[in-house]
């Protein structure tokens, strides 16, 4: 006589623990800087990458007085990375037009693809006072010029 025993089980999937991570390829741009009344800066760029990214949006977002673009033409102050996936990306930032003569310190926050806590690109530049042009001279009149005819 033959003696059945019932077995029962599962299978699943690998566990594989992931470790979100967004990289930069800078940590802070500086000198971002234009004259009053004649903005925006020029551009700089950072490159943004990532590693065992879940897939999700990816949100990069520049302080107020600073604009970013992921084509180097069109900017905002918010670029969205729709289904990052980790490739590398070019991001553009400038110092944006408009602003009065200072300094201006600000960030790129870039957030989201499961990453734990933001990754942050420092920023810094300035806008230098637009000079008004004069002219100077040390005297309003000369006097005394004279000379013999058909030696002058």
């Amino acid at each position: 006589m033959a003696v059945e025993i019932t077995l029962s089980g599962t299978v699943s999937e690998e566990m594989i623990i992931q470790n979100p991570e967004i990289v930069v390829s800078s940590t802070s741009l500086t000198g971002f800087a234009y004259v009053e009344n004649n903005g925006p800066s020029a551009v700089q760029t950072v490159e943004v990458s990532g590693t065992d990214l879940n897939g999700s949006d990816v949100l990069v977002t520049a302080s107020s007085d600073y604009e970013v673009s992921e084509d180097g033409t069109t900017f905002t102050e918010m670029v969205g990375l729709v289904t990052f996936d980790g490739t590398a990306t070019t991001l553009y930032t400038r110092l944006k037009s408009g602003l009065s003569a200072g300094n201006y310190n600000g960030t790129l926050s870039i957030t989201g693809g499961g990453i734990p806590t933001a990754v942050e690109v420092a920023l810094s530049g300035a806008v230098t006072e637009e000079l008004n042009p004069s002219i100077v001279v040390s005297s309003t009149s000369l006097t005394g010029f004279a000379y013999v005819e058909n030696n002058g």
